[in-house]
């Protein structure tokens, strides 16, 4: 082990010699930069639990984030913090000190803190450097100081990193990750929460529309199969009646350079265990552009509930865009769900006061219907002024398919045996999207639904006119990504600690 001098050249390969007590030498070659971040592990391996230390008053010895037991380095359980009582984390590791020093003010006496060229990230998250440099008593060591992120509270083991740049000449390096545990517990080690920040409470008779914005302070969830995490923002809204139709429309500002890739989750909070029942999400059906499915990564959720009561929506990200950021739109509304049943026929027309117009200016009707697994069902839309369009989706989301001209000449028809599904009831409401799948399209259609087994009614015929080959092309790997519940359904939220 040896330091390095500070004087010695960088950007290039350079010899080593090392000469032992009888004057034989050896020599090696290794590459010497000014800056090369390397945070230390606990194992001395670069992996791991880090050898880190933290507080939060500041009282010394400061309590180390690992444990030795078992002849076995061990995380120990981190409190996260809050804002206004932060916790700091102290790193230890290399090629710190020789990072660009551009803000001086910041500097200590006989200390450079070259903290404003270095990014630490916890579990993804950017976290505040306080310090960066060079540590007092051990020599070559380095220190950075960092306020570990308070919405990163109970997430368990993360993954900390550093990045260095050099603005001058846009250069990048960031070291390996270590770990700390982020999890407080109680005197039984229980983990303690304080509840989910609801931001507002909205109105869902008459619709209400807000506006927010997705950053780093939001609160958390996580993939309990990926690990990945999302930012959310909650807002709740309260039905007196069963069986209440909502519409959930979630929109990016999709005038900034990188606009968020939303996604709907819908739960039922449980006020007597704390947790939530997953209702339902979309993620890119507020997408439906001319003549395509999805032009921009917008949501657009139509359910039924079926019990009166609390819900909780869910802002957040795509599974594909983990911790994404953004401004967007939030509109809820009810009545933009019509129920239709078996043998009947309605009238439909798109206007300018349509309920629901996509951001490409598409306008949409939902329809809900309750139906049985093992139903055979049709679905049927006319016009004789569009090109209609139809999709049969599941009330928690999953798209089950879609049509574009099966009903002869321009009609869309959907054929279909309702399917077994274990996470829902076998007698469910099911939803039917129609539209023309145009921008700013506008006249009349029927909607026709049947069950085409155990009905004495017949099917509705087809057109004799040939059906016309569909506007849309939709891939295996398309309707995959687009059975979405199963994929909310493995996120959980991750409340703030106390």
């Amino acid at each position: 082990n040896f330091v390095v001098p500070a004087n010695a050249p960088t950007g290039a390969v350079q010899t080593i010699t090392v000469t032992n007590a009888n004057a034989t030498t050896s020599t090696g070659l290794v590459r010497i930069e000014s800056f090369a971040p390397g945070i230390i592990s606990a194992k001395s391996d670069g992996t791991g639990v880090a050898a880190a230390n933290w507080t939060i008053d500041g009282s010394q010895p400061y309590p180390s984030v690992y444990s030795f037991t078992n002849n076995q380095f061990m995380h120990v359980n981190l409190d996260a913090g809050t804002k206004a009582k932060p916790t700091f984390l102290i790193l230890y590791g290399t090629g710190v000190r020789n990072a660009p020093n551009t803000n001086t003010a910041n500097d200590f006496p006989g200390l450079i803190n070259v903290a404003e060229s270095c990014k630490v990230t916890i579990g993804g998250i950017s976290a505040r450097v306080d310090y960066a440099g060079r540590q007092q008593f051990f020599a070559g060591l380095d220190q950075i100081n960092v306020v570990i992120p308070p919405e990163l509270a109970s997430t368990g083991i993360v993954n900390v990193r550093i990045e260095i740049t050099n603005s001058a000449t846009a250069v990048t390096r960031a070291s390996n990750a270590v770990e700390i545990k982020l999890l407080k517990t109680d005197a039984n080690g229980k983990p303690i929460y304080a509840p989910i920040n609801i931001i507002k409470t909205l109105a869902v008779v008459n619709g209400e529309t807000v506006a927010g914005n997705l950053n780093s302070g939001d609160d958390i969830e996580q993939d309990g199969a990926t690990g990945k995490l999302y930012f959310i923002d909650v807002y709740s809204f309260t039905t007196t009646q069963a069986n209440t139709g909502v519409t959930i429309d979630l929109r990016a500002n999709l005038a900034e350079a990188k606009p968020l890739d939303t996604t709907i989750i819908l739960r039922k909070p449980n006020n007597a265990t704390g947790g939530q029942t997953f209702i339902g999400a979309d993620d890119q059906g507020g997408g439906l552009g001319n003549g395509k499915l999805e032009v921009n990564n917008n949501s657009l959720f139509f359910t039924v509930v079926k019990d009166p009561g609390e819900y909780w929506i869910f802002v957040t990200s795509a599974d594909v865009a983990p911790l994404d950021t953004g401004s967007y739109t939030l509109k809820l509304s009810s009545g933009g769900v019509t129920p239709i049943t078996y043998g009947q026929t309605l009238n439909g027309n798109f206007t300018a006061s349509t309920k629901v117009q996509t951001a490409a200016g598409v306008y949409v009707d939902a329809y809900s219907f309750t139906g049985t697994e093992a139903e055979a069902v049709q679905i049927t839309m006319r016009s004789s002024v569009l090109d209609s369009f139809l999709i049969l989706r599941e009330s928690n989301g999953d798209e089950i398919t879609l049509d574009d001209n099966a009903g002869g000449g321009f009609d869309a028809r959907i054929s279909k045996t309702l399917a077994v599904n274990l996470t829902l009831d076998k007698t469910r409401s099911f939803i039917i999207v129609a539209t023309p799948l145009e921008t700013n399209r506008t006249g009349a259609y029927t909607l026709n639904l049947i069950k085409t087994s155990g009905l004495t009614s017949a099917p509705v015929q087809a057109n004799t006119e040939f059906s016309q080959p569909s506007r849309v092309v939709v891939s295996e790997s398309d309707r995959q990504r687009r059975s979405v519940a199963a994929r909310m359904m493995l996120r959980h939220p991750i409340e703030k600690e106390q």
